[in-house]
């Protein structure tokens, strides 16, 4: 079964870089799968992405995103991930980890098991980022 994922932003504490903004992405493993999202120029603390992703799931494994600064040297941010059990259905914010927790990461992920046109409502779709906010 495939499992679409919706990566929407970002809110970090930690930033990599000293004199300029960071230009965050994210790497993306579900089992031996990967997927790679766009490059956020400058988005510092605070990318925003709204890519998604479609990926299989062999059933068993978690999805591991990790984010990067992309420059000339990469460097790690931080990583977050959803437990298998959570991939049938997920919307909300993941904690983003790097010797303790940096922040938070706002994620749609579902599968076939929903309808798509519920999934693309548009007040479904427009909404979210605004819902997830605190």
């Amino acid at each position: 079964m495939s499992v679409k994922i919706h990566l929407y932003d970002a809110c970090l504490t930690k930033d990599v870089r000293v004199f300029t903004k960071m230009c965050p992405y994210a790497e993306l493993k579900l089992g031996q799968q990967n997927a790679k999202s766009s490059i956020c120029k400058k988005g510092g603390t605070a990318p925003k992405w709204n890519d998604e992703f479609t990926l299989l799931n062999d059933g068993k494994s978690e999805l591991v995103i990790k984010l990067y600064d992309f420059d000339k040297e990469v460097k790690f941010i931080g990583e977050a991930a959803l437990q298998q059990k959570q991939l049938n259905y997920f919307i909300g914010s993941l904690p983003v980890f790097n010797a303790g927790k940096i922040g938070e990461l706002k994620v749609m992920v579902s599968t076939g098991l929903f309808p798509q046109t519920y999934l693309t409502l548009p007040t479904m779709r427009d909404d979210v980022p605004n819902l997830l906010q605190d």
